[in-house]
């Protein structure tokens, strides 16, 4: 709400700046590149992507303002082959662009099965990327310009997070069970965070190995020790408005 993007310890949590204040645009995900340069989803009306630059901070329009029919982006992530992919919310496509100056390649948008409302997107084992239909109740799985439905039968997937290397195994968080579920491949999920209080927004492991999850609603981030018995929420980062 604040449309900051903003940095925080990733060992205590304790606040250390902001990255980045792209006001009056909304900021809703960050990817970075190989250099440290942030990129940045900023919904409509503005419909772009902007790029923060490590050098010096400043900002900069990099995927221009409804470029190739975006519109609302929302998730995106860098490919293996170096392009910059871009879920477009207000179309049901994911937009692909050159990841050195960003200009339009394709748009990918599956007319074999339904794939409604896609939202965040994540890369994962031999560069695949995988992206979740909020109301379509799936996971995509694309490489370059190949698709396919990877899971299938969810009750509205807000986020997938991959377990880094050398595991194979996604994780996948329902907006309504408000519930995370853990899947080898394409099988049935296995239940590893009951329903809690409030859903969740993003998914993603950290360098630690443990699960970070946003609390838009409780103006949080939370994480999970899969390590443990009984893996808890552990507040990690309090006291941030409306965190996407």
């Amino acid at each position: 709400h604040t449309r900051q993007v903003l940095v925080f310890d990733g060992s205590t949590g304790g606040y250390i700046g902001d990255l980045a204040n792209v006001s009056p645009r909304s900021p809703i995900d960050i990817e970075f590149d190989a250099g440290g340069n942030a990129y940045i989803t900023c919904g409509s009306p503005y419909n772009e992507v902007v790029r923060c630059k490590k050098s010096d901070g400043t900002l900069e329009s990099f995927i221009p303002s409804g470029a190739g029919g975006l519109v609302h982006p929302f998730g995106l992530t860098f490919g293996a082959n170096g392009d910059l992919y871009v879920v477009s919310w207000g179309t049901d496509e994911v937009k692909r662009y050159r990841g050195d100056d960003g200009a339009y390649i394709e748009s990918i948008n599956p007319p074999d099965f339904v794939f409604d409302d896609p939202q965040m997107i994540v890369r994962g084992p031999a560069g695949f990327l995988y992206v979740n239909g909020h109301v379509s109740g799936n996971v995509l799985k694309i490489q370059g310009s190949t698709y396919d439905e990877f899971i299938a039968g969810l009750d509205h997937p807000s986020a997938v997070a991959v377990v880094p290397p050398p595991k194979v195994e996604f994780y996948v968080n329902s907006y309504v069970e408000r519930s995370v579920s853990r899947y080898s491949c394409c099988a049935s999920g296995e239940l590893v965070i009951p329903p809690q209080p409030v859903p969740f927004g993003g998914l993603t492991f950290g360098r630690d190995g443990f699960l970070y999850a946003t609390v838009h609603s409780g103006d949080k981030v939370v994480k999970f020790d899969f390590g443990a018995e009984n893996p808890e929420a552990q507040d990690v980062v309090t006291g941030i408005e409306g965190p996407a």
